[in-house]
């Protein structure tokens, strides 16, 4: 019997290095790859995020990078009237257009429901006149 408890223990050592060594190994490929991407989903994010607010207010109403000209609200933004009409629960960020050094417009989030995967955010892009742009 000990023969036999001696053969499955050894086995089960070997069964456990090869599945420690396998989990190791997928870890540090998991890790380059992440590390060799990253810069990239960052980069491809940025473009994503621009596209959607050039959607809202057109490349034709400003000339500045909506990405750095921006700020950030909340529920309790105590500088803006009326606040509570976006339906912030927490802070978002929200956009200033300028055309040739002036504010020509602003794209700011609104809170609007529940989604499967988490609140809906919308953004409603206002130009100087304060007319919707989209």
């Amino acid at each position: 019997m000990s023969d036999t408890a001696e053969q499955l223990g050894s086995v089960i050592r070997r069964h456990s290095l090869r599945l420690g060594l396998f989990a190791l190994g997928t870890t540090v490929l998991l890790a380059i790859v992440n590390i060799a991407t990253g810069e990239r989903i960052a980069e491809q994010r940025q473009i994503a995020e621009r596209a959607a607010l050039e959607e809202v207010l057109p490349p034709t109403r400003h000339d500045n990078d909506l990405l750095a000209d921006s700020f950030t609200l909340g529920p309790a933004s105590a500088d803006f009237a009326q606040i509570e009409l976006l339906g912030l629960s927490v802070l978002r960020q929200a956009y200033i257009a300028r055309q040739y050094g002036e504010v020509s417009g602003v794209i700011l989030p609104a809170e609007t429901a529940e989604g499967y995967s988490g609140t809906i955010v919308q953004l409603v892009g206002i130009d100087r006149d304060g007319k919707l742009t989209g």
